[in-house]
């Protein structure tokens, strides 16, 4: 007989039918001889096929699925193969948010539990996944509840499992507001990803795109770029509309950041045109706003408004998409030098803006550029200790260094103008300090 100690659980793939049988009967403390009854064989039956001298026939492994409760689970090395890729089918039917045949299949392994003794990484699998279907359904409360339940058998974990519980780990942490810690765990995923590819699906493209999303927050532009770029090339099945508007609005914004506003245009255009086939105001109206921020870049500052303008039609009750559009439109009318139309728009957006903390914020910073603006050569203390203890500091909060630029920018030519001399210099050390930040080259991580 095969001794128990030396027959792994983990990699169900591996054992034998034998083997797993025999895992199964001495986790339920049924004996060689209670087996053979349940099977009606005789006991030598049970004592060859442990051995590996023999098989179990058909009959008698539907006599132990029903005896230990394991029916529709897997319990020959094909099953187990099988039901593996089973479960990436439910993790995709997940994704595509295909309610009713995912609960079925949710019901159909809910006795996954009693292949523990010979299936444990296909039952952390399971695990996974499942954590997947709650946080897809925002439920939160339960997806961290079975997240945290299984937190303390990482040292039990294959790397396909691993891949996933650093993955979910990274999306619970930026769900919560923790970015930089998400960014961390996401990619520990994609290092597991690349030095053990084999074991893990190909067609994975959300956490490349999970990065480019941390390091477009972040204001990183060339990262978010690169690993945007690796979603686009690993994402090679039919296209999901969703993703390819989202992917392609995120590396159009992040290639304007850049200067390289060929490329913006180009997909600028094709997502566009994209939306407006599906009718997705929500959509159209960040491309609308991404062709502002591009024309604003190449101070086409009369055809950048129009495309706020545009962009604040279809923004709708979206908080950050009418904010976002009504802040650069309000930036460019301060540029054209129509101050007192500038002043009504901000009066206006503030209005609209109500008690929202952020965008308070940064719409009175606004109010202080377009003080300075006014007037460059007279010293405006109130403006610019706004700006440089309560606006930038926010910006940097929030990880928007780039629009910072605009208010060192514009505090580095007004102090040089109202002739403080000694104001210029950290000024200039900041500007040069984000450009770094954000722009010089770097290592992939």
């Amino acid at each position: 007989m095969i001794p128990i100690s030396t027959i792994s659980p983990k990699n169900s793939t591996v054992l034998s039918v034998g083997e797993r049988v025999l895992l199964l009967r001495k986790n339920k403390g049924v004996s060689q001889l209670e087996l053979a009854e349940i099977i009606r064989a005789r006991q030598e039956k049970i004592v060859s096929v442990e051995k590996g001298n023999d098989e179990y026939t058909e009959v008698q492994l539907n006599a132990i699925r029903e005896h230990f409760n394991i029916a529709g689970m897997p319990i020959t090395g094909r099953e187990c193969v099988a039901f593996r890729e089973r479960l990436y089918l439910w993790r995709d039917l997940i994704r595509n948010r295909s309610t009713d045949i995912v609960k079925e299949m949710h019901r159909e392994m809910a006795n996954i539990s009693n292949i523990e003794p010979y299936a444990h990484d296909l039952i952390m699998l399971y695990k996974m996944i499942e954590i997947q279907l709650y946080l897809v359904n925002n439920d939160i409360a339960t997806a961290e509840k079975l997240f945290n339940a299984i937190a303390n058998s990482l040292d039990d974990m294959n790397d396909e499992c691993m891949y996933h519980y650093y993955n979910i780990k990274g999306y619970l942490s930026c769900i919560n507001e923790r970015h930089e810690e998400g960014l961390m765990f996401y990619l520990k995923a994609l290092e597991i990803k690349e030095l053990y590819g084999n074991a893990i699906p190909a067609d994975d493209a959300r956490l490349p795109y999970n990065i480019s999303t941390c390091y477009t927050l972040f204001d990183i532009p060339y990262k978010a770029i690169s690993y945007a770029q690796m979603a686009c090339e690993m994402h090679i099945e039919a296209r999901v509309v969703n993703f390819d508007l989202h992917i392609n609005h995120m590396m159009a914004l992040n290639y304007i950041k850049v200067n390289q506003l060929q490329e913006a245009e180009k997909l600028l255009d094709k997502i566009l045109l994209k939306a407006e086939s599906i009718k997705d105001d929500f959509h159209i109206s960040r491309i609308l706003f991404g062709y502002g921020l591009m024309h604003k870049k190449t101070e086409n500052v009369p055809l950048a408004i129009e495309y706020f303008d545009k962009a604040l039609k279809y923004a709708h009750d979206n908080r950050d998409n009418y904010n976002s559009a009504c802040y650069q439109k309000i930036h460019c009318i301060i540029q054209t030098r129509a101050f007192s139309k500038a002043e009504q728009a901000l009066e206006q957006a503030k209005k609209k803006c109500g008690q929202d903390v952020v965008w308070t914020t940064y719409f009175e910073a606004l109010s202080c550029y377009l003080s300075i603006s006014r007037r460059m050569t007279t010293p405006n203390d109130k403006a610019s200790e706004y700006i440089e203890t309560v606006a930038i500091p926010h910006f940097h909060k929030s990880y928007d260094y780039i629009l910072s630029l605009d208010y060192y920018e514009l505090l580095e030519q007004h102090y040089e103008k109202s002739r403080r001399a000694k104001k210029v210099l950290p000024m200039t050390k900041a500007i040069l300090s984000i450009y770094k930040r954000c722009f010089a080259h770097q290592e992939r991580r």
